[in-house]
Formats: structure tokens, C-alpha cells, sequence
């Protein structure tokens, strides 16, 4: 398959303008220098993702004497362009953002999210069982809906295995597949699509949205003996099938901009990765944050990923020239 370029609005130099508000959570700095600017973006639409991260950035607050500044994207590409243009410090990305900023010598790797006890996750792809859906074969001619295109658990590796079960996913994620219709969101947005819309045959989402709705017995065992979560398959309704699943994936990193020169840089890295498990979910949250630690990790954590983007043909040396 061949290469080529990636979501070409991620590559440009220009000023982005961050969708939301940018706000802070407390009081605590003195100046500039302790004004830490994090970067947010929705991975669930129905999700107050500014309240999901506020336990954690408060305990940010008081462990490294800083404030935090939180602003918000609508797309992870955004995330990348506010790196590079000297807008965030510091983000809770995707795989994809961690291994571009890199290529781009824009970010470091300050850890590796973790949760339910492991630093791995999984991608499912999903039907209804009324279809009676059994090969990947069958989705030829079908929409499918992903989570934003920047998404590993949520596009990757779901386009990827696709691909490996006879699909021709042509251009995607940036551009159409051939051998079906493609549609992006977010995890909870694909889900819901799926389970609504009856043109939607399947979804490509992260473990995370879809294992309550999947029987237990239909969960291989890589996915059992590596994430706990595997204890609520089954819960929720309405039923669906799992059709595929990915192999273990790192879970998506917390980035630094490579260039925030700061006394408060070293602080605010390590209060994350020292932060308890309470630091990160609030018990009174409706929709708690989704990871409760971080551990540490480089870049090469994410060699895994980057394979399946070259093996999607995308050219992740065009970043190299381009920065």
C-alpha cells in the first residue's frame, strides 16, 4: 500500500484558534512561570471532560505550586498545533499526537496512562446480532463509524484490522476507504451510532465504550488475562458482538512541549507521575476520569502504533519535512 500524507491541516504552521474557553482552576502562581497551559479534548461527546480532569489538576496545583490553565480543542490535531505553536505546555493525548510530536521534535513522553491496574488497552470492532455479522468480510458495501481519525484505539488499529481481514481501506483515515463508508466522532458518538442507526453495520471504538455491552464468552483470553475491565462484559444493554480485537496496545501518553523551559516543568511532570490513584477520580464525578495513574515511559513505548500507521500508509517522515 502506499504512503502519503496525513491529515495535511495537522502539518500546517499557522496559528490555531482552540475551541472552548480557556480558563484557570486556582490561584496558586505568582507569575508566568507558574502558569501551566493544559491542553483538553473530548473524548466522549457526552463527557464535561474540564470536570473529569479536575481532581487531577488540583492536585497539580498544590503539589508543584502552580496554576493550571486549561484549554480546550475540538480535534486532536488541534492538540498538535497548539504544541507547536507555543499555545499548551502540556496534554493528555493520543498515541498518534506522541509519535507526530516527536517526529516534529515538538514533544516529550512524559508517561504512559494507566488503568484498571495496566498500562495496555485494546481495540474492538462491533456489530448487533442481528445482523449476524461473523467475518469482516461481510462489512464490504457497510458504514462504519470510528472515533476521531487521530485515535488509535478508536481508528488505527480498527482501519488496520479491517484491512487485515480482506477490507481495502484505501485512503483512511484522511481520506475514504473503498471497500466501505467511513464516519468519525468519538468513542461514545461511533457507539451510539451503531446501536441507532440502522445503516451503521459497525464501530471501531476503544475497549473502553462498547466491553459492557459484549458477552463475556465472547472476550478472547489476550484481552481477559490483561485488562480488568473484562469484568464487566456483559452489563449493559443493549447486546453487541464482538467481531474483532486488537493485540495489547500502550496506553495513550501524557505529552510536554519539548521547549517549555520552566523551574516548574520538573515539578509538574513528576507530580503526575507520583499522584495517587485518588489524585485522579473523584468519587462524586459522574463521569470520573478515565485513567487513575501514569507511569513511566518513553516514545519507543509507542513503536506498536507506529507500525500500523505505516502499515495504513502514512508517511510519517513527511512530518520530518515539513517541520
Amino acid at each position: 500500500m502506499r504512503r502519503r500524507d496525513y491529515l495535511k491541516t495537522v502539518a500546517g504552521t499557522g496559528t490555531i484558534a482552540l475551541g472552548g474557553v480557556a480558563g484557570c482552576l486556582g490561584n496558586s502562581g505568582s507569575g508566568d512561570d507558574d502558569l501551566v497551559r493544559f491542553g483538553l479534548t473530548a473524548v466522549e461527546g457526552d463527557v464535561d471532560t474540564r470536570e473529569q480532569w479536575r481532581p487531577l489538576f488540583e492536585y497539580v496545583e498544590n503539589e508543584a505550586d502552580v496554576t493550571v490553565e486549561v484549554n480546550e480543542s475540538s480535534s486532536y490535531s488541534g492538540i498538535l498545533q497548539a504544541f507547536r505553536n507555543d499555545q499548551i505546555d502540556i496534554s493528555g493525548t493520543p498515541h498518534t499526537i506522541g509519535i507526530m510530536g516527536d517526529r516534529l521534535e515538538v514533544t516529550d513522553v512524559v508517561g504512559l496512562r494507566r488503568a484498571f491496574g495496566t498500562d495496555r488497552e485494546f481495540a474492538f470492532i462491533t456489530t448487533l446480532p442481528e445482523d449476524d455479522i461473523s467475518d469482516i468480510s461481510e462489512l464490504s458495501g457497510s458504514e462504519i463509524t470510528f472515533a476521531d481519525p487521530l485515535s488509535t484505539p478508536g481508528a488505527l488499529f480498527p482501519l488496520y484490522m479491517l484491512s487485515q481481514g480482506g477490507l481495502d481501506v484505501g485512503n483512511a483515515p484522511d481520506g475514504d476507504p473503498i471497500d466501505f463508508e467511513a464516519s468519525y466522532s468519538d468513542h461514545a458518538v461511533a457507539r451510539e451510532q451503531l446501536m441507532n442507526r440502522e445503516s451503521v453495520k459497525a464501530a471501531g471504538t476503544g475497549s473502553f465504550s462498547v466491553v459492557q455491552h459484549v458477552p463475556s464468552d465472547q472476550l478472547p483470553d489476550r484481552f481477559v488475562e490483561n485488562d480488568p475491565a473484562a469484568e464487566s462484559a456483559g452489563s449493559a444493554e443493549p447486546a453487541l458482538d464482538l467481531l474483532a480485537v486488537s493485540e495489547p496496545i500502550p496506553r495513550p501518553p501524557i505529552l510536554s512541549r519539548r521547549e517549555w523551559d520552566s523551574e516548574k516543568r520538573g515539578p509538574v511532570e513528576q507530580a503526575l507521575l507520583d499522584a495517587p490513584s485518588e489524585a485522579f477520580i473523584s468519587e462524586d464525578a459522574e463521569f470520573p476520569l478515565w485513567f487513575d495513574g501514569v507511569v513511566t515511559g518513553g516514545i519507543e513505548e509507542y513503536d506498536p502504533v507506529a507500525d500500523v500507521m505505516t502499515e495504513l500508509g502514512i508517511d510519517l517522515n513527511r512530518y520530518e519535512e515539513m517541520s
